[in-house]
């Protein structure tokens, strides 16, 4: 009983820590539509929402998304589509944000002259750092550290591009070894973004018992695609489902009626 009240009293203390350390930021997202040799400055803003000033810094990266749509970051200028070179944050190296303020920060993209002509949609990451969190210590002299990030995706992309789309490359199911040592079945959907336009959508999955008519529709999945990303989205089938043969859809929705990419199949459910 003593072990569980001290371990309540330290996740209490950690608790209030952090409650009094805190930042957000808006928009997490920023799209510049510059063209070579041209610049252009957007604004973001940071608020401190906690009870301590928060004194923060600026960094980018280059990132981009695996084969499952996880993020993977590198250092800043390694990817051909970068943009992180080209930004500037118009404010000191460090800020410092009283509690309660809301701040304005600038931040300027100047698209080179000689862009490759290849690189219409580029990318980086704006990290916004706290850099003051690591010497704070809770009422009962716990030191703690927290030292809090957040992530401000930028995009630049170049006047005049039009085409949007995403491909489906293949549709299937598949048998998933779970960790229980149990199987599931999932249904794999591998995609392609084909167009020439940062496209984000929504994947919606229907079943259909070809015998009953009964439809399952699974939860819808948001993704986010440059040109030329290829991803594979995997969902489980509900075990539950009664043995018999399937239809399966899948509907990619990014944008408009006409923008929709539409894949079937069939399979089997058997239960033992």
């Amino acid at each position: 009983m003593k072990k569980l009240f001290a371990l309540s009293l330290l996740l209490f203390c950690l608790t209030s820590v952090y409650a009094q350390e805190g930042f957000t930021a808006y928009p997490m997202k920023v799209n510049f539509n510059v063209a070579p040799g041209q610049s252009k400055t957007e604004t973001i803003y940071i608020t401190n929402t906690g009870v301590n000033p928060a004194a923060v810094n600026f960094s980018f990266a280059d990132w981009k998304r695996d084969v499952n749509g996880s993020i993977v970051y590198f250092n800043s200028g390694t990817l051909p589509n970068s943009c992180a070179s080209w930004i500037r944050v118009l404010a000191d190296d460090m800020v410092t944000i009283q509690p309660g303020e809301k701040k304005a920060i600038n931040i300027q993209l100047l698209a080179p002259a000689n862009m490759d002509s290849t690189n219409r949609v580029s990318n980086a990451m704006l990290f916004i750092t706290q850099v003051d969190g690591a010497k704070r210590k809770n009422e009962k002299g716990i030191g703690v550290v927290v030292k809090l990030r957040m992530g401000i995706h930028v995009y630049n992309s170049v006047p005049g591009l039009k085409k949007k789309e995403i491909e489906i490359i293949d549709f299937r199911d598949t048998i998933a070894k779970n960790n229980d040592n149990t199987v599931s079945r999932v249904l794999k959907l591998a995609i392609k973004n084909t167009g020439e336009m940062l496209t984000d959508g929504v994947i919606k999955f229907e079943l259909t018992n070809k015998a009953t008519g009964k439809k399952t529709k699974l939860p819808e999945l948001n993704i986010y695609t440059l040109p030329g990303a290829y991803q594979e989205i995997k969902i489980e089938v509900p075990p539950n489902l009664v043995s018999g043969n399937y239809a399966a859809i899948a509907t990619i929705d990014y944008g408009s009626d006409e923008d929709l990419s539409i894949g079937e199949l069939e399979f089997d459910v058997k239960k033992k």
